[in-house]
C-alpha cells in the first residue's frame, strides 16, 4: 500500500462510505491559525503519537493531513504504519483539499 493518497483518491472514498478514520496532525499553532478540519477529523498532537496511537482502532484505514502534506503528517504516517495500522497520509493536506 502507499504512504500517500491523493486528494481525488481521498474525496472517492469519503463519498463511498468506507469511511476511514480522518486525523487533522497538524502542529498546535497551525491548528490555531486555521481551526478549519476535513469533516469531522479528530486533532492529535503529531509530537506525541506514541501516546495516542495505541486509543486508535486497528481495523479501521486512518488517513492523517497536516497544512500541505509534508514533514507532519509523513512522519506521523510512517510511525503509526510502524506500529501496524493502515496508515496514509494526504498529499497537499489541508491547503490543498477541495471540500473547504
Amino acid at each position: 500500500m502507499s504512504a500517500s493518497i491523493s486528494q481525488e483518491k481521498f474525496e472517492q472514498e469519503m463519498d463511498s462510505g468506507e469511511e476511514p478514520l480522518v486525523l487533522d496532525v497538524r502542529r498546535r499553532e497551525d491548528r490555531e491559525k486555521d481551526p478549519r478540519t476535513i469533516g469531522d477529523a479528530q486533532w492529535q498532537d503529531p509530537t506525541a503519537v506514541d501516546d495516542w496511537a495505541d486509543d486508535l482502532p486497528s481495523y479501521r484505514p486512518i488517513i492523517v493531513y497536516c497544512v500541505r502534506g509534508g514533514a507532519v503528517s509523513q512522519s506521523v504516517q510512517k510511525a503509526l504504519s510502524l506500529a501496524g495500522f493502515e496508515a496514509r497520509y494526504l498529499e497537499g493536506g489541508l491547503q490543498e483539499y477541495k471540500g473547504n
